[in-house]
């Protein structure tokens, strides 16, 4: 074999290299391509789950609040009627004070009667 032969040898060798590099470089290119495509689909279904959860969370915190707000509507009724029994209580109170001071009364008027009934019956008993 003579060194033209040799060369073109080499020649055909380094170029069927060649070939196989840009073969292995595409096939490769291609792998690439599916796994990136694997992983975007991947991606949009955990963002699809993330977006459900998120949806899902925002739906039981409208829940909360609806009824916390229910809750704070009743602890305001219910102060309200609180507020209401007291002012009975103190209506109750001021009703009792008033019978009190009138059985005061009561009691100096009877006391008033007593002492004039015991006058008269000092001066019966005196003629």
């Amino acid at each position: 074999m003579s060194i033209k032969e040799a060369a073109m040898e080499f020649g055909t060798k380094i170029e069927n290299e060649h070939i196989q590099i840009r073969a292995d470089i595409r096939e490769l290119g291609e792998v690439l391509t599916h796994r990136i495509n694997a992983v975007d689909n991947r991606v949009k279904e955990l963002d699809a789950k993330v977006e459900a959860r998120f949806t899902m969370m925002d739906l039981k915190i409208t829940d909360l609040q609806q009824g916390q707000q229910r809750l704070q509507e009743q602890v305001y009724a219910l102060q309200e009627g609180q507020k209401g029994l007291q002012e009975q209580v103190h209506t109750l109170q001021e009703g009792q004070k008033s019978l009190h001071e009138g059985q005061k009364g009561l009691v100096v008027g009877q006391t008033e009667i007593l002492k004039v009934l015991v006058a008269i019956q000092r001066k019966l008993d005196v003629n």
